[in-house]
């Protein structure tokens, strides 16, 4: 049996006007609700590979026209467009940078001291000198520090 040849041209202008509607930027669930398909509809269409790949092209197809249309305003001279396409054509040249400086006064309070030292001094005495000798060697530095008297009530 033939199926009827109205129900497939129907079929086929559904299709390509889904596929049109994809193409001008339309995201491919809100085109099937255009075209009046239930999304039971759409994933049997999107279960056929050769539908998907031209689904995939209609969305191509719309990012090409947005690109087109940067372009074409770049050219005009419009300076948002000039610097997208610059920016994310020519990123190795054209880069968007920011110089931030940060400030910062740096302090220690005695009681980060006070509980440095007594770390220090639990780790003599579990661990000995050894310890604290080994520590310094495997990181290289060392830290020299002063009293200094902030005029606080310590």
């Amino acid at each position: 049996m033939i199926p009827d040849e109205d129900a497939i041209f129907a079929q086929v202008r559904e299709r390509e006007t889904f596929l049109a509607r994809v193409a001008q930027g339309t995201p491919v669930n809100l085109a099937a609700f255009e075209v009046r398909w239930s999304p039971k509809r759409l994933k049997q269409e999107m279960a056929n590979s050769d539908f998907v790949e031209l689904v995939d092209a209609a969305v191509e197809r719309s990012f090409d026209a947005v690109e087109e249309t940067l372009m074409r305003k770049a050219r005009d001279g419009n300076m948002a467009a000039i610097q997208m396409v610059l920016f994310n054509r020519r990123a190795h040249k054209w880069r968007d940078v920011k110089r931030i400086e940060v400030r910062h006064e740096g302090g220690v309070t005695v009681q980060a001291v006070e509980a440095t030292k007594v770390a220090a001094l639990e780790l003599l005495r579990e661990h000995g000198v050894g310890a604290m000798q080994a520590l310094a060697a495997a990181d290289g530095d060392i830290i020299d520090a002063e009293v200094v008297h902030d005029g606080g009530d310590s």
